[in-house]
């Protein structure tokens, strides 16, 4: 015998406590604002050395603002991206489960639960 419990929540519901989770989160300045430090200071020592119009200068460049840019807005960002990955698990989850029930009416007899 086993006992499931499911609590549904809204989607506002949900984003708000991945805001709460990440109010608490340790070091939390050092993860948003280090990386665009270090962003801004590549920036600043290549064009003091007249390097950043070089291929890897501009490489460079934009490489560490694919990383320090969503760093800067992760909080704001952050709520929306782990709701999309949550109804695409329980989306995942919904359709395994309909799956077993239509193999459970069609021929009840040949299935085998884990």
């Amino acid at each position: 015998m086993s006992i499931e419990l499911t609590i549904k929540y809204s989607d506002s519901e949900y984003k708000s406590a991945i805001k709460e989770k990440l109010a608490v989160m340790p070091n939390i300045n050092l993860h948003t604002y280090l990386p665009t430090g270090i962003l801004i200071l590549f920036g600043l020592v290549l064009f003091y050395f007249k390097v950043v119009f070089s291929w890897w200068g501009i490489s460079l460049i934009v490489l560490t603002s694919i990383y320090a840019i969503p760093c800067l807005f992760g909080s704001i960002l952050m709520p929306p991206i782990a709701l999309a990955f949550a109804k695409r698990e329980s989306y995942k989850t919904l359709t395994t489960s309909q799956l077993m029930k239509n193999k459970l009416k069609e021929a009840p007899d040949k299935v085998h639960l884990e």
